[in-house]
């Protein structure tokens, strides 16, 4: 795992990167459907709602809370728990012999460049389409379902999962236990 946020220093020892078992076990299966010289960089996991609270503020900075809605969920929202509280969210790339891929963008570009489709029919991107729909495809066949606007994050377990795959409920809620 490349610890992103501890690197930052936005993660604190006290919170160290953690996934469900559930979840754990998918990304074993993901990996097993790459080919060879491919493998899952895992770039953020579970996070406790002091975590998501100082990540709001991080890349809220001096353009407000405004700028990062639809990127970053509030953890004090009554009706949305933030996916990465629940531990069943995942940021992730792929990795080509050992190098970690960027996929279009930085993880954590809150740009359209950044969305799942974005390189979809667009040109001189035929490698990035390429990675991303490998990606999608390893993570999709075992289970996981994707956040349109980070091509990084999928879920599995939480209230967007249950949403893209017809579930009336979640499986995890706000505390990873």
């Amino acid at each position: 795992m490349l610890d992103v946020y501890g690197e930052l220093g936005l993660r604190s020892p006290d919170e160290p990167p953690r996934l469900r078992r559930e979840v754990v076990d998918r990304l074993v299966e993901a990996q097993a459907h790459l080919p060879d010289g491919f493998t899952l960089v895992l770039l953020d996991c579970w996070r406790t709602s002091e975590l998501q609270r100082r990540l709001v503020s991080h890349y809220a900075g001096e353009e407000g809370v405004g700028a990062v809605v639809g990127y970053v969920s509030d953890p004090d929202d009554a009706v949305v728990v933030p996916p990465h509280t629940t531990g069943g969210a995942v940021d992730l790339t792929l990795a080509l012999d050992g190098s970690a891929l960027a996929l279009g963008t930085d993880f954590d570009a809150f740009t359209e460049e950044a969305h799942l489709l974005h390189h979809e029919g667009a040109d001189g991107v035929a490698e990035v389409r390429a990675c991303r729909r490998l990606l999608g495809r390893a993570l999709a066949d075992s289970g996981f379902a994707p956040y349109p606007w980070e091509w990084w994050h999928w879920s599995y377990g939480d209230q967007r999962w249950a949403a893209q795959t017809g579930r009336t409920r979640a499986l995890f809620g706000r505390a990873l236990s």
